[in-house]
């Protein structure tokens, strides 16, 4: 079931939005880490329990599944892309409230905001975090077996 279109206002850049779903990252300068989440304005996801005239956001934080409501938050997001399908989104946030605890590696806001706008649980930022890490105990041993040699 869809509510009517809640207009809201982007806090970083006063668009006026439509009604949907969108992806949202937080403002957070103290934060090594993006933060994303979902902004719900039209119930796609039909949360339980929430009203419907007023603007959600999803995160996955440590440690599970927040809802907050838009104009309770006190730091800004900004609004990124609209997510275009819609009812496979909502198909895949029932499945995606199955597990809704948080783990860094591998179930953080990323995982769920990929999965629930793509249908793949990805998170770029551990990927390259773990691409790193790889690449530094390769070195480390190289090095290591270098030293040895040369001994």
């Amino acid at each position: 079931m869809s509510y009517p279109p809640i207009p809201v206002v982007n806090l970083t850049d006063g668009r006026t939005l439509t009604s949907g779903l969108y992806v949202v990252r937080a403002q957070q300068s103290d934060k090594p880490f993006e933060h994303v989440a979902l902004l719900d304005l039209s119930g796609v996801l039909r949360l339980s329990g929430r009203d419907p005239s007023r603007a959600v956001i999803i995160e996955l934080t440590n440690p599970q599944l927040q809802f907050r409501y838009l104009d309770d938050i006190t730091h800004a997001w900004v609004i990124g892309p609209r997510v275009e399908d819609e009812a496979g989104a909502a198909r895949r946030w029932d499945e995606a409230i199955l597990l809704p605890n948080y783990h860094l590696l591998w179930n953080n806001c990323e995982h769920l905001v990929t999965f629930i706008t793509t249908g793949k649980r990805e998170s770029p930022q551990i990927d390259e975090g773990l691409k790193f890490l790889a690449g530094t105990a390769a070195a480390i041993l190289f090095i290591a077996a270098v030293t040895r040699k040369a001994a």
